[in-house]
């Protein structure tokens, strides 16, 4: 009963002599037919009394040992005369330790239940499922299982098998995958058993998934090797997310893992990109250097938590692979790992964690990914490992090889896909602060641009690879900016869009090179662009599936205070009914 007072209501007109005798005690009036309210003081309710096993279920094979700890409810039941057993002694003993917990030795195949009992208080008592397994030879198979969610499926899922076969080494990786799914759901999934996950499994080089499967059923699937936790991302540099829930998803994890040797492991996730919009990067002032070293901090700590076997520093591997010349170009959507190189950097870093074999010597490469880049991914995975807590430059990586002979001049790249140096990345459609450009050296140029009339988003489908006079990677082509004159899209009609560019040279003129690309069209999608310097000039380009074309100016003069404006606006061939237009990269070089 919740309350301390019952309340009893006695009607004179039913009860006889004794309630009278009741009546009088509480002054009440015998000429009533009223209700008299009786109060009663009841007893405090006492505290539970209760004893706890860190396992109910476990499964390990002829031959081992394993520890089973108690806990208790207070230091009063502690000291109460507890004893073990084991209900088939054939199966596996019981031998108590000197902590109060308990040694279990696997004698036989079987199941049996070890208990732990007070034997002044019977009832007081907790049991552990104990079966046992026929011993077998250690097959050479490392078996690893991440449970984790999108940012675990960047890591393990694509490269890490093939990185391991590539030098002999046998593999089964799992991950128990919810988008976004925190710690703090993974207990609350792993206390109620329920079926959330998508289970996927690589298994020879196979990839297969599994709907709504239970963490449980995951864990007892295989006998994993590690195990990896992680944190959702916006709060992997929040360590006080880290307090309650970790511990309780390494104890689940522990008590139900089939390998007594499974080592525990935490997958350091990375920070986002600098542009990011995610609302979480707001938790770190939206600077990525602030969340980088929030995770390393809160990783570290957490390992110390909850005595993890080690951390996977993918987020210091992806920060050293910022400091060369890929840049800031790691993540596909400011979070996400860019899908080739982005992922390999991910899984060499897993690959040299688990393994301890420099990456640097790795012999696989995704076809998707070039030599240079691959260099620079297992070169930030390797001194990631080496320097976890830290991020080493590249810089022997700080230009990239391939572009060695790229012709001097700005660039510029339009759209949330970021581009490696020397182009000038521009992912916000409304870049009304002055933006600095570099030039293809890396050298600043004084030029400024931005956005005096701004564009209406952001297009992702634009060509990977092109066969222009512009050097273009396909982070550069394959999106763009839009704006659009005739039916609203989005709510919008941008009109025309503008850029104004301060910082030119008055004494010298510039050659305007555009590229607009929208694929997938069967319209007219053309684009003007008008260069207004000391003069103007209009130039015209079809949008629409080009891969081939771009258009450039004259020798464009800025006017007297150095300045030139580009306005963009629909072609007049343009019969698309929003009227869209597109650009996706352009290049300002001197004019010979």
């Amino acid at each position: 009963m919740k309350n301390k007072f019952l309340k009893i209501f006695v009607c004179r007109s039913m009860i006889a002599a004794a309630v009278l005798c009741t009546m009088c005690c509480f002054g009440s009036s015998c000429g009533s037919d009223a209700a008299d309210e009786i109060v009663v003081k009841m007893p405090d309710a006492p505290a539970p009394v209760w004893v706890k096993l860190d396992k109910t279920l476990h499964r390990m094979p002829v031959g081992s040992t394993v520890a089973i700890v108690p806990a208790f409810s207070s230091e009063e039941v502690s000291a109460l005369p507890f004893g073990w057993s084991s209900s088939d002694p054939s199966v596996a003993t019981v031998v108590p330790a000197s902590d109060g917990s308990a040694v279990v030795t696997a004698l036989s195949v079987g199941t049996t239940i070890v208990e732990i009992a007070c034997a002044d208080r019977p009832m007081l008592a907790a049991q552990c499922v104990l079966t046992v397994r026929p011993e077998t030879p250690d097959d050479g198979v490392v078996r690893i299982l991440a449970i984790g969610n999108s940012f675990s499926e960047d890591a393990v899922e694509q490269y890490l098998w093939n990185l391991a076969d590539a030098e002999g080494i046998e593999t089964v990786i799992g991950n128990m995958y919810i988008p976004g799914c925190s710690l703090e759901t993974h207990v609350e999934n792993a206390t109620g058993d329920k079926a959330a996950y998508s289970y996927r499994k690589v298994v020879g080089g196979t990839r297969t998934v599994t709907a709504n499967v239970r963490l449980s059923a995951a864990i007892a699937d295989e006998e994993w090797d590690y195990i990896s936790l992680q944190q959702v991302s916006g709060y992997s540099g929040v360590y006080s997310s880290f307090e309650q829930a970790l511990p309780a998803l390494a104890e689940y994890v522990r008590a139900r893992a089939t390998d007594p040797k499974m080592k525990l492991i935490l997958h350091q996730t990375w920070a986002y990109a600098a542009t990011s919009g995610h609302n979480d990067f707001a938790k770190y002032d939206r600077n990525q250097t602030t969340m980088y070293r929030a995770i390393v901090d809160a990783y570290e700590r957490a390992a110390v938590l909850v005595g993890a076997d080690r951390v996977v520093p993918s987020g210091t591997a992806v920060q050293n692979g910022r400091t060369s010349y890929l840049g800031d170009t790691f993540c596909r959507d400011g979070y996400h790992l860019e899908k080739n190189f982005g992922r390999y950097t991910a899984a060499c870093t897993w690959f040299e964690t688990i393994f301890g074999r420099d990456a640097t010597g790795c012999a696989y490469k995704p076809e998707s990914v070039s030599l240079h880049e691959a260099e620079v991914a297992r070169a930030a995975a390797h001194r990631a490992v080496l320097t976890p807590g830290a991020v080493t430059e590249l810089t022997e990586y700080a230009q990239d090889p391939e572009l060695g002979e790229m012709p001097y001049g700005v660039y510029v790249d339009f759209g949330s896909a970021l581009s490696p140096a020397p182009w000038n990345n521009l992912a916000s459609v409304d870049f009304t602060d002055a933006v600095d450009l570099k030039d293809s050296k890396g050298a600043a140029t004084g030029m400024r641009m931005r956005a005096t009339k701004p564009f209406g988003g952001v297009n992702t489908n634009g060509p990977a690879a092109t066969a222009t006079s512009l050097p273009m990677p396909a982070t550069a082509s394959s999106d763009s900016f839009w704006g659009n004159t005739g039916a609203a899209f989005q709510g919008k009609v941008t009109g025309p869009t503008e850029l104004t560019f301060d910082g030119l040279d008055p004494r010298k003129s510039y050659v305007f090179t555009f590229f607009s690309s929208r694929e997938k069209c069967t319209d007219n999608r053309s684009a003007q662009f008008t260069v207004s310097g000391a003069a103007s000039e209009v130039l015209l380009l079809d949008g629409a599936n080009n891969t081939d074309k771009t258009v450039s100016s004259g020798a464009a003069a800025p006017d007297a205070e150095g300045r030139i404006v580009v306005t963009i606006t629909s072609g007049p061939q343009n019969n698309n009914k929003n009227g869209f237009y597109y650009i996706n990269a352009m290049c300002i070089a001197p004019a010979r």
